[in-house]
């Protein structure tokens, strides 16, 4: 088996070294490496025989940088890396063995480490990683790391690419559809390192995630093909959502979100 490791990148050249050197040292190597330079304000550069650096002429987000790399993998397996992650240094050589003993799986992810600075968070109880028909749990958060995910082309051939209108939670939206085709198996070793609250990590830089992850449901709700039961957990998910949401935006004295949020629009558009 072959496979192209995708890593979108804007504005962080260290981290995007040290992510693509995490991939350089793996244990088993992959065939590919392109790196999406999202219209960096200087533009980014690596020297090296199996990296390829493929320019936006625009910023067009996280979402078309990897589905430019996407365009561009030239094997039939798909790895993403964040720039701003790495990989231990036997993540590929184990999602490898999983492949070989999972035949009929076509999306694997892994476990991964979470760092604050150099501060290890603990998982709480409902943020612990499952394996199988994972419908239920993808709709509730986004519990699938981008940088653990390894996928085979067919996925994206049956369901799509990133949605490139959602300017984040894009990886929420296509775990979700994912999610309601395929199986999905866990390698619950932690294979992966997260670094998280640095000022230009998109969660940090958004206020109310879950307002996306409602656009997101509701775009669910009107294209894909869902039973009953689906239809009723995604419904469940979007009142909690929304209760959150009020209760976030009173308490933070959000006017603007208020608005969105109480108006019959809204209900409409998504219930």
């Amino acid at each position: 088996m072959k496979i192209t490791a995708i890593i979108p990148t804007f504005n962080r050249a260290k981290q995007t070294n040290k992510a693509i050197e995490s991939v350089l040292s793996q244990t088993r190597p992959v065939d590919q490496i392109i790196i999406i330079d999202d219209a960096s304000t200087m533009p980014f550069e690596f020297d090296h025989p199996m990296v390829s650096v493929i320019r936006h002429s625009e910023n067009k987000g996280v979402s078309a940088a990897r589905n430019t790399g996407l365009q561009h993998a030239e094997n039939e397996w798909i790895a993403f890396l964040d720039s701003d992650d790495e990989w231990v240094e036997d993540k590929v050589e184990k999602q490898v063995k999983d492949i070989a003993d999972n035949p009929n799986i076509k999306f694997f992810y892994t476990d991964e480490t979470w760092l604050r600075g150099s501060k290890i968070l603990v998982k709480k109880k409902h943020q612990v990683k499952k394996s199988g028909w994972v419908f239920k749990d993808c709709i509730k958060q986004c519990f699938i790391g981008a940088s653990t995910a390894m996928i085979h082309k067919s996925v994206f051939d049956s369901i799509g690419d990133f949605d490139t209108k959602l300017t984040v939670c894009e990886d929420y939206d296509f775990w979700i559809r994912a999610s309601l085709k395929f199986e999905i198996y866990l390698n619950n070793k932690e294979l992966t390192v997260k670094y998280g609250g640095h000022d230009d990590q998109l969660s940090t830089k958004y206020f109310a995630m879950d307002y996306y992850r409602l656009v997101s449901l509701k775009q669910i709700l009107k294209h894909e093909t869902l039973n009953k039961s689906q239809k009723d957990l995604i419904h469940v998910q979007v009142e909690e959502k929304l209760r959150l949401l009020k209760a976030g935006a009173l308490k933070h004295n959000n006017k603007d979100l208020l608005e969105k949020l109480n108006s019959k629009e809204i209900y409409s558009r998504i219930l």
